[in-house]
């Protein structure tokens, strides 16, 4: 079990699995994210998993992806979340970021004001960034 969720076997056990169960893709290695996911998308159905402690202000303007897994974190107003997406513990996203699909961010790490992430980005723990310049530096 983890978060009161069952656990299943290999992947070799997947089409024996009730065709109504979900998955979570449980990698932190964005490329990798990305192959899985190619492969995947239309095999499986997708969980998307959100911390019932993860803090989303005016989540009528916030946009999370499907697929996307999220502990506790904070998102603001007009956040864009894409598919396939890890919000780890303490990190943020502030008015109007758009997170590309298959994007991680590792626990601590803060992304400020109306900054674009590609996909398949990774910002590592306790790291931010705080404007669009910084991704092209």
């Amino acid at each position: 079990m983890w978060m009161d969720l069952p656990v299943r076997g290999a992947l070799s056990e997947v089409k024996a699995l009730d065709p109504t169960t979900h998955f979570v893709l449980a990698l932190g290695n964005p490329a990798l994210r990305q192959q899985w996911n190619t492969y995947w998308l239309d095999k499986l159905n997708w969980a998307t998993l959100i911390h019932p402690e993860a803090r989303i202000f005016s989540s009528g303007r916030c946009s999370i992806g499907s697929e996307a897994f999220s502990f506790r974190c904070v998102s603001h107003f007009g956040v864009s979340v894409g598919r396939h997406c890890i919000l780890h513990i303490h990190s943020g996203l502030h008015h109007d970021v758009q997170l590309g699909d298959c994007s991680v961010l590792m626990p601590g790490s803060k992304i400020s004001c109306t900054v674009e992430i590609p996909p398949c980005f990774k910002l590592d723990t306790n790291a931010a960034i705080t404007s669009p310049a910084q991704l092209t530096a």
